[in-house]
């Protein structure tokens, strides 16, 4: 089939073609997030083919959010001017211009709104496909050939726990709005397990950013139901409370997290893998101490300031360079590569998130779990460092700027 044809069929199917890529984008994102990141390409490339044009892209540089996203991508690419290691440096922008930028444009792109819901049941059902297989290697069905140390398929289990926690919340909210009693028992159902493949992932981060988010959700409850609210509330702390005494895993890692704490605390000690998310504050400390902090070290600078200063103040423990190989916080280590620069930048991006005017219910929650947990759980991890997850928040932040596009051109056409 010749470049022509190709293009003709897709001018000619463009809706469905679009769709479908999106689909598959989703789908494969889970499994390898590498074969997401080919199928964001040649969804982008059906998008120029079929109707793209400088308006529309002018059209998106009007969104603050989007500038606020363009001008935090060149401010890596002008970061690398002065970085230590521009081989790594490189490697990290290519990665936040191919894992973000390019899949949260391919979905704020989506032509028409009946779309959006349909991605949002395709990201549900690949989360269940993904449940089927996590709860077959826990119960070896797929027999003994998985190595994990927590049966979370195809990912790191810190990367699978945030994104069950996101199918969590939006399988809550569609419980809570479902009348038919029948779908009402599946939703709930699958919540329940949903729930358990949370706790046996072993993604303490998820479980923490799940809390959270809760939490906050059910401020806005207050307002209109304290029954509600308390249950919402009291919902997951019931849950971890019966993971504790009926899942050794789960109360291991619990009592382990306690534990480096009080190591923290009596002994200095920082070597547990809580006690180098501790250590990542007192590096931070330490930088804005003795570096400029106001445009940071460039992109590729984590690993060589972290160990200089590991080197230079924390010498008599020498473990903590084996430990601590990596920034388990997003945000110092923005603050380290691009300074406090690039920390306004993101909470910018936050910011201008949270104001997208949102119409549908649906996707105005949508649009606030997906901050939530964007916030939360790059308190502990890279959540915006690593691909997978990475793609995964591109994703729906591009459904929410498809979300508010379609409904800003149906107030226009109102109004004419």
């Amino acid at each position: 089939m010749s470049i022509m044809s190709i293009s003709s069929f897709i001018k000619h199917n463009y809706y469905t073609t679009l769709n479908y890529l999106l689909m598959f984008t989703i789908f494969f994102t889970t499994i390898q997030h590498k074969l997401g990141k080919k199928i964001i390409l040649l969804t982008l490339f059906a998008a120029v083919i079929s109707y793209f044009k400088i308006d529309m892209f002018k059209s998106l540089l009007k969104q603050p959010l989007f500038r606020v996203i363009i001008l935090s991508l060149s401010y890596m690419f002008l970061s690398l001017l002065w970085t230590p290691d521009f081989h790594e440096g490189k490697g990290i922008v290519e990665n936040y211009l191919f894992y973000f930028i390019f899949p949260l444009i391919a979905f704020s792109l989506i032509p028409n709104q009946k779309y959006i819901p349909l991605l949002i049941k395709a990201f549900l059902i690949t989360m269940f496909f993904n449940e089927i297989i996590s709860y077959g290697i826990m119960f070896e069905v797929w027999g003994t050939t998985y190595d994990y140390e927590f049966p979370t398929p195809f990912m790191h289990h810190t990367a699978y726990s945030m994104i069950v926690t996101v199918a969590i919340l939006i399988l809550g909210y569609d419980f809570t709005q479902e009348k038919d009693i029948k779908i009402k028992i599946f939703y709930f159902l699958f919540l329940l397990t949903m729930s358990g493949n949370l706790i046996l992932s072993g993604g303490r981060n998820g479980q923490m950013t799940l809390l959270l988010a809760i939490a906050v959700l059910s401020l806005s409850y207050f307002k209109t139901s304290y029954k509600k609210a308390l249950i919402l509330l009291l919902s997951p702390f019931l849950l971890f409370c019966v993971a504790y005494f009926s899942f050794d895993q789960f109360k291991v890692r619990t009592n382990q997290m306690y534990n480096a704490t009080q190591n923290v605390i009596v002994k200095q000690d920082f070597t547990s893998s809580f006690g180098t998310r501790l250590l990542s504050f007192a590096i931070a400390e330490k930088y804005i101490q003795e570096y400029p902090y106001i445009f940071g070290e460039g992109a590729g600078s984590i690993k060589i300031t972290k160990d200089t200063i590991l080197t230079t103040h924390f010498k008599e423990t020498p473990r903590l360079h084996e430990g601590h190989k990596h920034f388990h916080q997003y945000y110092i280590s923005t603050l380290i590569q691009y300074g406090l620069i690039g920390v306004m930048l993101l909470l910018s991006l936050f910011y201008y998130f949270y104001k997208l005017q949102i119409k549908d219910p649906r996707m105005r929650y949508i649009q606030y779990i997906t901050l939530l947990v964007m916030i939360f759980s790059n308190l502990a991890d890279g959540m915006l460092f690593i691909r997978s997850t990475m793609i995964i928040f591109a994703i729906f932040i591009g459904l929410v700027l498809a979300q508010n596009r379609i409904e800003s051109m149906s107030r226009e056409s109102k109004c004419i």
